[in-house]
């Protein structure tokens, strides 16, 4: 196809031969052609509005010092630009507008575990006084403090890890749900591409959950702990 731009008080017409679509929200839209081909039409040729320069290593050092050379080098033949941007530091600039979003959804992941380890400690105490009469059967017949305590605190963890397993399976779903999400509110687009599963951060929210579900049954077993043969026996 071909489309007609206006260039000073010229229209010139020219012909598309590609679309690439670019992250991010851009008014108006840049335009790639050659830089011969656009000397012709310009008032001003020999111009550009940026020079991307390649290092043989990618480190923030070497960068460094390239940018300080190609400095020098501009200022000794009067070459006039804006800045020097090392790529090093552009792609900190992206991260942290990225760590920001992270940060966040790690907040609300963090105060919806504690939510739910303070359900899980009601849900816990509810069953202690719902089984006071079997902890008092099993006082009876020679249960000890500790076998109450680790049988509560083991029913907490059970419980615990099963919702660690559920919220694994659903945030499979959820993430490219997010994904999508983001992609369109950020960068216009469908999607930011595939993306890739920490495992480490996995086993981090494995333990993470059992802890807590730990400390959330520590209380319901205490309570447990402390209830004897003729105060489990009696209560209705």
């Amino acid at each position: 196809d071909t489309i007609t731009i206006e260039i000073g008080d010229q229209m010139t017409t020219w012909e598309i031969v590609g679309i690439f679509q670019m992250s991010g929200n851009f008014s108006p839209p840049p335009v790639y052609t050659t830089s011969e081909i656009l000397d012709s039409y310009m008032p001003e040729s020999g111009m550009v509005t940026s020079v991307r320069v390649t290092t043989a290593s990618s480190d923030a050092g070497t960068q460094l010092q390239v940018s300080k050379d190609l400095e020098a080098v501009f200022n000794q033949e009067n070459i006039q630009f804006t800045q020097i941007t090392l790529s090093t530091d552009w792609i900190a600039q992206q991260a942290s507008a990225f760590d920001t979003l992270i940060y966040f959804l790690l907040v609300m992941a963090i105060m919806i575990s504690i939510v739910g380890g303070i359900g899980l400690a009601g849900m816990m105490s509810m069953n202690v006084m719902e089984r006071t009469r079997e902890i008092g059967v099993l006082r009876a017949v020679g249960a000890s403090n500790g076998s109450i305590l680790r049988m509560v605190i083991a029913e907490g963890v059970i419980v615990g890890a099963i919702s660690w397993l559920l919220g694994l399976v659903v945030s499979f779903p959820l993430t490219l749900a997010l994904n999508a999400g983001v992609s369109q509110a950020m960068f216009q687009q469908q999607s930011m591409g595939a993306y890739v599963i920490n495992w480490q951060g996995i086993v981090y929210w494995l333990v993470g959950a059992l802890v807590l579900a730990t400390l959330a049954s520590i209380l319901p077993a205490w309570r447990a702990m402390r209830l004897t043969v003729r105060d489990s026996l009696a209560y209705e």
